[in-house]
């Protein structure tokens, strides 16, 4: 017995001692937390610096990543994410307010003056008499469908959202979240919506959405913060008050828990849920956007065998200031409770308690919510977000098969393996390294080997069976530019004016297209033989818009359109892709070039 008690004290010491190494000071969970917080820094960072991006500024975040605190790169990926967000809100608020000045000067200065219904869908008939003295009145929205704000957004932004039929080949793969455009590294695309739960509310509220086969739209934060998306579901048709919850609902979850007799102990936790009932009564209601086309992020679905994730979650807490109040309506979140206030919270045991008072300290007022942020650029693809390394609540077994398998399910973030040097300069250059790869811009917005890969793609064997290419066995390699074609061809036409005078004379409608910075054929060369086919002008020299910018310029002739390419060389879709596209389905569906920014 005395051996034994020996063994058992040296074995509890040597437990004691390896608990304090470095490897295990932290948890997988934390681990996993300040991994995603350098990942985020990274991509949100880069996104930040724009389009005109170089190298010098790359490594100057990888020096700022090396050097910053973990608390310091949290509050950088709060501020990059938080300049997307505005902008993002002031491209809605082109969309419902044309006059953005003046709503503006409504949203700082007018209280709220009835309890009306106005024109664009607000009521404040929910939870009280009256709407809220505190908050700032919601001026009357323009009229716009679910579907054509998504549109315009895409316009606005470059991308949007839809929801439809998923591409994982899984059987119970449903709906899936696509995105619609083009979204570079680092951006947010989607929020995820819901009522969100302070880690105080788990146990002791009415009502709280409990993991189950009738919601897999739980999701929690790494701070405990839990978002129930299913009461937004996919939004709405019209700019509304929205609760988030329905006091029926809260009411009735109070009646039953009393009607059970809990008494004692139990009975002052179910307390806690009593003020909360009462202070919501008096905050009133929330005003929110729910026609916003990017509060989809729970229907992004988990990435199939094989398939990588595109997406990472970022926690993001939306600060509730005077500034921030412009563009709360399009945060498609609600706090349980009161959230005006910031919150202590301190854990004793297995319970969390609410302490203090907010004080000048405790640092500004938010509401904690979640997006979506792009690990790659994403090009009209199905949105996919990696549960295992996300901060998920357990998913439901419902979204994959009967055994458990993968598809949809977390296993809350656990992290097998990571070493206490987790923020080296080696890891950070691996981290970069891979970022590179997704996001790094060709100089000159185009590969300049791309022809060298062209010619040894074309020249493969199995490439030329499959094109049916080079049935007759000619020894000779493939050229993208064949000089044999230009000295063996004998009867080639000298001049192709003749040809395009045909085409127009028969009505066919002809547009040629140029790079206004192309060297081998010059726009000056092409104007002065287009002018040789004598054409009348209708319309003379103008400029075409793509989104905001010039796209480049037209001249339409009777018959025969002529567009240059603003920045494009010789060969105009591989130095501007999004403006080539442009042109040709604006040609294929018989329409001008816009000629106005949109």
């Amino acid at each position: 017995m005395i051996l034994m008690a020996f063994l058992l004290k040296r074995f509890q010491e040597a437990v004691k001692l390896v608990a304090k190494s470095p490897k295990f000071a932290i948890n997988p969970r934390q681990l996993q937390f300040e991994a995603d917080v350098n990942r985020l820094f990274l991509y949100t960072s880069y996104n930040r610096l724009g389009r005109e991006a170089e190298a010098e500024d790359a490594e100057k975040i990888i020096e700022m990543a090396s050097k910053s605190s973990l608390t310091d790169q949290q509050k950088q990926v709060q501020e990059n994410i938080y300049c997307q967000i505005k902008t993002f809100g002031t491209s809605m608020d082109e969309i419902f307010f044309p006059n953005h000045e003046k709503r503006n000067d409504q949203l700082k200065s007018s209280p709220y003056n009835d309890s009306t219904q106005r024109h664009s869908g607000l009521s404040f008939a929910v939870g009280k008499s009256g709407p809220p003295t505190n908050k700032p009145a919601a001026p009357e929205a323009q009229s716009v469908s679910q579907a054509e704000l998504s549109n315009r957004l895409k316009d606005q932004c470059g991308y949007t959202l839809e929801l439809k039929a998923s591409e994982i080949p899984h059987k119970e793969a449903g709906q899936g979240l696509f995105l619609k455009g083009e979204a570079t590294v680092g951006t947010v695309i989607a929020f995820y919506p819901g009522v969100t739960y302070s880690p105080a509310y788990y146990q002791y509220i009415p009502g709280y959405p409990r993991v189950g086969t009738n919601n897999p739209y739980l999701i929690t934060r790494y701070d405990g913060v839990v978002i129930n998306a299913k009461p937004w579901g996919v939004g709405g048709e019209s700019r509304e008050v929205w609760d988030g919850l329905t006091f029926s609902e809260v009411g009735h979850n109070i009646s039953e828990e009393n009607s059970q007799g809990v008494k004692g102990s139990d009975r002052v936790w179910k307390l806690l849920s009593k003020p909360l009932k009462g202070s919501r009564r008096e905050i009133g209601v929330e005003i929110l956007e729910r026609r916003n086309p990017l509060a989809l992020g729970h229907f992004a679905n988990h990435p199939a065998k094989g398939m990588d994730p595109n997406v990472m979650v970022c926690p993001y807490d939306f600060p509730l200031t005077e500034s921030g109040m412009g563009i709360r309506p399009y945060i498609p979140n609600i706090p349980f409770g009161s959230l005006e206030e910031p919150m202590k919270m301190k854990r004793f045991g297995s319970f969390w308690f609410k302490y203090g008072a907010a004080d000048g300290t405790s640092g500004i007022p938010v509401l904690r919510t979640l997006v979506l942020v792009t690990m790659r650029t994403l090009l009209d693809e199905e949105v996919l977000l990696n549960y295992r390394l996300s901060n998920s609540k357990q998913r439901l077994h419902s979204r994959g098969d009967e055994r458990g398998n993968p598809f949809g399910k977390s296993s809350s973030m656990e992290v097998q393996s990571r070493s206490k040097d987790i923020f080296s300069r080696s890891f950070l250059y691996f981290s970069w390294s891979y970022l590179q790869d997704i996001m790094r811009k060709i100089p000159a917005g185009y590969d300049p080997c791309s022809q060298n890969h062209a010619t040894d793609y074309f020249n493969r064997q199995d490439v030329q069976e499959a094109l049916h290419a080079n049935v007759t066995k000619i020894s000779k390699a493939w050229e993208l530019c064949d000089i044999d074609i230009n000295v063996k061809w004998n009867d080639s036409s000298f001049s192709i004016l003749p040809i395009i005078k045909k085409l127009t004379d028969g009505g066919l409608r002809v547009w040629m297209f140029s790079g206004d910075t192309d060297g081998r054929v010059p726009v000056t060369s092409t104007r002065y033989s287009l002018k040789k086919l004598g054409l009348n002008i209708t319309e003379d020299w103008s400029p075409w818009y793509n989104h905001r910018e010039v796209g480049g310029w037209t001249t339409i002739y009777e018959g025969l359109t002529f567009v240059t390419v603003r920045g494009a060389g010789h060969q105009v879709p591989t130095f501007a892709p999004k403006r080539s596209l442009q042109l040709v389905k604006h040609f294929l569906a018989n329409k001008k070039l816009p000629s106005a920014a949109f």
